[in-house]
């Protein structure tokens, strides 16, 4: 049923005139006519009488009137609700990663830095926590999420990119003492039954590794969690567990080691740390300002 043919009844009503009715709605009076009879062809009833140049509701119509009014108020109710959504949206920003990580938190450090600076900004942001790298997307491409952070391998042409590290070429960092350490390259099939180490279950690598293995057939038996470099150097040094690393960060590790060597992964995979958010996605003066802050907080705490 139509909201705009039950408020032109209701202003006939009130006002008694189709003619003053149709002025207090901005309409001709035939157009005003035409719509009230829809509405009564619609339902099957007779709502109006014309007596001269005034109108009166039948009896049915008074009845109608009543439930009219109710209907129309909650319509106005709901098209104000939307209205303070979409202002509320406009005014906000969503941020999105994989798991409670260091850049979920460095995500949760940047958003006070920026209250700090800006304490009378109408900003609001906000952070959510999803599961996986399919999860991510779908949020970014469904607008629940306006910037996603993930590492990727390669460009969508439906989303725009900022690198935070290099694309670098994926290794596998490994004990001396073991058969893979020895060869030039190794494919990913063979690393099968290595285990390897995770920053934790719900870090955006280990997810990114775990889903390039799942292409493969095969999970990563994931060994141990930890997040200190010379830890994990120890005890891949020991021959205890492995490492899926870029090469961009392979020296970080290494410098740590004394029994390890990093050796190439097949097919070659080029990974990067990027945010990235959907190309018709506009922000305003204040988002953009809160983004630039963002990236320059993260280029500093992943280095």
């Amino acid at each position: 049923m139509n909201s705009e043919y039950l408020k032109y009844f209701i202003a006939a009503c009130d006002e008694g005139s189709l003619s003053k009715a149709a002025k207090s709605m901005y309409i001709s009076a035939q157009g005003l006519g035409q719509a009230i009879h829809r509405l009564e062809k619609q339902i099957g009833l007779e709502l109006l009488t014309q007596t001269g140049n005034k109108v009166i509701p039948t009896e049915f119509g008074k009845l109608f009137y009543t439930q009219a009014v109710k209907a129309c108020s909650e319509i106005d109710q709901l098209e104000d609700l939307a209205k303070s959504y979409i202002e509320s949206k406009h005014n906000t920003i969503t941020l999105g990663t994989i798991g409670q990580t260091k850049f979920y938190i460095g995500m949760l450090d940047s958003i006070r830095r920026f209250n700090e600076k800006k304490p009378d900004s109408s900003l609001k942001i906000e952070l959510i926590e999803q599961y996986e790298s399919n999860e991510l997307f779908r949020s970014v491409d469904e607008g629940i999420i306006d910037i996603g952070l993930m590492f990727n391998t390669h460009k969508y042409d439906k989303y725009e990119y900022y690198a935070l590290s290099e694309y670098s070429r994926l290794m596998f960092l490994v004990c001396k003492d073991r058969p893979v350490a020895s060869k030039s390259s190794v494919r990913i099939e063979e690393l099968k039954d290595e285990g390897i180490i995770g920053a934790s279950p719900q870090d955006p690598f280990t997810d990114f590794v775990t889903y390039l293995c799942g292409i493969y057939g095969f999970k990563p038996n994931i060994t141990y969690y930890s997040t200190e470099n010379n830890m994990n150097a120890r005890l891949i040094d020991n021959n205890i567990s492995c490492m899926y690393i870029r090469e961009s960060y392979a020296h970080r590790i290494l410098r740590f080691c004394e029994n390890a060597v990093a050796v190439p992964i097949e097919p070659r995979t080029d990974v990067a740390l990027s945010f990235f958010w959907k190309k018709d996605r506009r922000f305003d003066a204040e988002k953009k300002l809160f983004i630039r802050q963002l990236t320059e907080h993260f280029n500093t705490i992943i280095k």
